[in-house]
C-alpha cells in the first residue's frame, strides 16, 4: 500500500511507501535554519556584520518608540519640555561602561530631590571615522529628558551647592530640544552594519516608562513574523 501523503518532519527517513526525502539544500555561510512550525522556516544570519546590523535596527526601533511614548503629555498636565544634553570626553580612550549609568543615576537623584518625574532616553554615538584616523575609541552620548514647564536642565559638567556634577569626564552641551526624539534619530542614522562597538558598550537607555509603555515598546521591537 502506498501512502498518499508523506512527510520528512521526523527526520531523513521516509514513511513506508514514500520516496526518500530529498536532502536539504546547503545554507550560505553564517545562515542557520530555524523551524518555527511544520511549514514555516526562518533563516538566521549569524555573520558578524548581520548581527551588528540587527542590533542597530533593534536600537532604532526601541529609541523611537521610547521617545514617542515619553513625549506624550501626562494626564492633566501640559506637555513637558524636552531638553537635549550631549556628553563628551575630555580625553580619548577613557570611556568605561559605567560612566553613563552613574551620570543618569545622579540625574535621577536630582529629579527626586525636586519632586520631578525622571523621564529620559539616551543613545551612544560611535565616531567610526575619527576612530579609524586616531586608533582611539571615540564614544559620546546624546541624552534627552522631559521636564515640566518652569524647570531648567542643570549643567551636567558643573557642580552646584551640594550637588555633584553629573558628568565629570569632559564637556557637555545643554539646550531645549525642538525636535524631541528626532535629534536622537539623526545620530542613529549614522550607525550601520560596519559600526564597531567597544566591548561592554550599551547603545541606549531609557527611564520613566510605565509597564504599559514598556510592553508597547517590546511589541514594536518583535520581528514581523512574531507579531
Amino acid at each position: 500500500m502506498k501512502y498518499p501523503y508523506c512527510t520528512n518532519l521526523a527526520g531523513p527517513a521516509a514513511a513506508p511507501g514514500c520516496a526518500p526525502a530529498a536532502p536539504e539544500p546547503p545554507q550560505a555561510a553564517g545562515l542557520v535554519p530555524f523551524n518555527t512550525s511544520p511549514n514555516f522556516e526562518v533563516l538566521i544570519n549569524l555573520d558578524r556584520g548581520a548581527c551588528a546590523e540587527r542590533r542597530v535596527n533593534r536600537m532604532k526601533k526601541a529609541v523611537w518608540a521610547s521617545g514617542r511614548l515619553l513625549d506624550l503629555p501626562r494626564p492633566g498636565s501640559r506637555p513637558d519640555v524636552p531638553w537635549f544634553v550631549t556628553l563628551t570626553y575630555r580625553q580619548p580612550d577613557v570611556w568605561t561602561a559605567d560612566h553613563v549609568s552613574v551620570a543618569t543615576d545622579r540625574y535621577r537623584r536630582w529629579c527626586i530631590s525636586h519632586g520631578l518625574p525622571c523621564r529620559y532616553v539616551w543613545v551612544a554615538e560611535i565616531q567610526s571615522k575619527r576612530a579609524l584616523e586616531t586608533g582611539h575609541q571615540v564614544v559620546h552620548y546624546h541624552f534627552i529628558a522631559w521636564l515640566p514647564h518652569g524647570f531648567r536642565m542643570p549643567k551636567w559638567d558643573t557642580a552646584s551647592g551640594r550637588r555633584r556634577e553629573f558628568w565629570p569626564h569632559g564637556m557637555t552641551n545643554t539646550q531645549p530640544a525642538k525636535a524631541g526624539v528626532g535629534y536622537l534619530m539623526k545620530y542613529l542614522s549614522k550607525l550601520g552594519e560596519f559600526t564597531q562597538f567597544p566591548p561592554g558598550l550599551r547603545l541606549f537607555g531609557t527611564g520613566g516608562l510605565n509597564a504599559v509603555a514598556r510592553a508597547i515598546r517590546s511589541w514594536l521591537n518583535f520581528p514581523e513574523w512574531a507579531k
